[in-house]
């Protein structure tokens, strides 16, 4: 009756004990493993109880050939888990639990998917999670999936779920991945910052931007403006935006004014 009690609140509690309790006993683990692979145990990841019963797995049981058969399963059906709520917190668990080929291999999946998983309602926590909660020292792993954000970055500052990610970077002052999506932003796509500001999600990116703990950038951003402010005059909502920008930051105001601009 194993999955029956792991998929019922009460019952994942017993079995997450029940793993503290016999992690030192291979041959009950061993008996463990082969009654969760006796089903499809992809109902487990995706349960809201369930996945809690495998973080606690992973957590405690640090022996590779015994943590196999739940990344093998990860591996195989990465986009189906990923993209369901309780599943995304279990690979988040994976890559902070996972060992160098295992992290890695987690990552490379990501990137083959980037474009799916940063706009799906659940799929973009992992890219959060990797972005905010990830071990730090090893940001060089994660560089790769900065640097495919930062080729769809116009794409990704507009869609729904992508831009909560981008949008975040800036609210919380991740100095280091958010000042290379600006820099991306500024040289590749300049023209196109008015664009994002004029979309219903990318507005609150740019936004989130001017609050970001750099001078240098703000004012750069206030020339995007500048420079396109007729594409400003033609819609009323970007209008409403420029306007709350304008209030919001003096120094916008005397911007426009040194360009000779009336708004």
């Amino acid at each position: 009756n194993l999955f029956d009690i792991c998929l019922t609140e009460n019952g994942s509690r017993v079995i997450q004990k029940f793993i503290e309790k016999i992690h030192n006993y291979p041959l009950l683990i061993n008996k463990l493993i082969f009654c969760l692979n006796n089903k499809d145990i992809g109902i487990i990841f995706k349960s809201s109880y369930g996945n809690h019963l495998i973080q606690k797995f992973l957590t405690i049981i640090k022996e590779v050939e015994l943590t196999n058969f739940i990344y093998n399963y990860l591996y195989r059906n990465f986009l189906d888990i990923v993209m369901s709520k309780y599943g995304v917190c279990v690979i988040q668990k994976g890559l902070s639990e996972g060992n160098d080929l295992q992290r890695k291999k987690i990552i490379d999946l990501i990137l083959a998917d980037l474009n799916k998983i940063i706009k799906d309602c659940y799929g973009n926590f992992l890219i959060q999670f990797i972005f905010f909660k990830f071990d730090k020292n090893k940001f060089n792993e994660i560089l790769p999936i900065i640097e495919k954000i930062k080729e769809n970055i116009v794409d990704f500052c507009t869609n729904q779920f992508s831009s909560s990610v981008i949008e975040k970077c800036f609210e919380r002052n991740e100095i280091k991945i958010g000042e290379m999506i600006i820099n991306s932003l500024l040289q590749y796509h300049f023209n196109d910052i008015i664009d994002i500001l004029g979309n219903q999600y990318g507005k609150y990116v740019i936004k989130k931007l001017f609050n970001f703990k750099n001078n240098f950038y703000r004012q750069l951003m206030m020339n995007a403006i500048i420079n396109n402010i007729e594409k400003v005059y033609q819609n009323p909502e970007l209008q409403n935006t420029v306007e709350t920008i304008k209030q919001e930051y003096p120094e916008f105001s005397i911007l426009l004014m040194q360009r000779g601009i009336k708004f």
